[in-house]
């Protein structure tokens, strides 16, 4: 899996290709609330904690990285529309 916030630099897609992947997952990291059991006496702590997870928000096609120039290429992607079907 690649963090949305990786560079595809030279070294990064030679790792990506030597995988022998077709897609690649892409994910940014979210803070998400760590769920708890219920508590027998109400006490008032709003306090929840909190853990990173790995949010998937795209898939990276490896063929279209063939033309990508090492040098300056960041993982983008569009919004999502109703309008496309993948």
């Amino acid at each position: 899996m690649l963090s949305i916030d990786s560079k595809l630099d030279y070294e990064l897609l030679k790792k990506i290709c030597m995988t022998g992947h077709s897609r690649v997952p892409v994910y940014e990291e979210v803070d998400v609330p760590i769920q708890q059991r219920p508590k027998l006496h109400n006490n008032s702590n709003n306090g929840e904690k909190m853990q990173k997870a790995k949010k998937i928000v795209g898939i990276l096609l490896v063929k279209q990285c063939v033309l990508l120039d090492p040098k300056g290429a960041f993982i983008t992607f569009p919004p999502f529309t109703s309008t496309h079907i993948y």
